[in-house]
């Protein structure tokens, strides 16, 4: 179970011919009922993801 304040690293697969599987790290800053914050550690914007997505997707935590 994720934790606000803690850094999680968030591996999305590729969607198709042609698309790249995607990386994102970042502080987990929300958890709402359906969905997730998480601030970008370098990027300096915040990325929102459905927990419905994260059944599917990849994560674990990262040392601080």
């Amino acid at each position: 179970m994720m934790e606000v304040g803690k850094k999680y690293k968030f591996t999305i697969p590729r969607e198709g011919k042609g698309s790249i599987q995607r990386v994102f790290t970042g502080r987990v800053i929300q958890i709402c009922d359906r969905h997730i914050t998480l601030k970008h550690s370098k990027l300096r914007f915040n990325e929102c993801f459905q927990k419905v997505d994260l059944r599917k997707w990849g994560y674990k935590e990262v040392q601080q």
